[in-house]
């Protein structure tokens, strides 16, 4: 094999969606891997929106929340002074917990737009084209993900579903013609379903 002519991807910048075929479809998990990884390096705390793109899942925000505690002693100077740290600790620990959502909110509005970029004209149309785009996949980085997928594999989807049909076509034409010597003509053909060339995948 000639190594000179493979090329590798040395940055986010070579990854891209594309509309669903064979390859495509194999591209889409590299891709999106690679998207995450970006994100959770390159984000201020983008542990947390990186985290909820891989399991496609929004965190559950009340296990941040902070609680008070209280002393314990039994000394009332004690419990008095034990009691105020604890009021101090509480106030710095629900500041952190307000930062946090806060930057976990802004942090979603980013990862959307970093994945908006990775798609190709033709996914962003397919995407566009979603009756739910403006209700739901706008901003939310975790649905337009989930319907990146959808349009990445769909047509692997689809044939397999008309070689099911074939098979199951192919299936009663023999038993047609044990019986009769009748065949019934045609078949899906899955090359006709779609268009190879990607630029007209934009059509809805």
């Amino acid at each position: 094999m000639n190594t000179a002519s493979i090329q590798k991807k040395k940055s986010i910048e070579d990854y891209h969606y594309y509309v669903g075929s064979s390859k495509q479809a194999a591209d889409y998990s590299l891709t999106t891997e690679q998207v995450i990884s970006h994100i959770k390096k390159e984000s201020d705390r983008g542990v947390d929106v990186a985290e909820a793109l891989r399991t496609q899942e929004e965190p559950d925000q009340t296990a941040w929340e902070p609680g008070l505690s209280f002393s314990l002693s039994q000394d009332p100077a004690i419990k008095a002074a034990e009691d105020e740290q604890c009021k101090m600790l509480f106030k710095a620990e629900l500041d952190e917990y307000m930062k946090r959502k806060r930057i976990y909110k802004d942090n979603k509005v980013k990862a959307y737009a970093f994945i908006w970029d990775r798609c190709t004209k033709a996914m962003q149309a397919k995407v566009q084209s979603r009756s739910d785009f403006e209700s739901q996949v706008y901003n939310d980085p975790l649905k337009l993900l989930n319907a990146i997928r959808e349009h990445a594999k769909r047509k692997d989807h689809e044939r397999v579903r008309c070689q099911q049909r074939n098979q199951g076509r192919s299936d009663d034409e023999t038993s047609t013609k044990a019986v009769s010597g009748v065949l019934i003509p045609g078949e899906c053909r899955s090359e006709q379903l779609w268009y190879s060339n990607e630029e007209f995948d934009f059509l809805p």
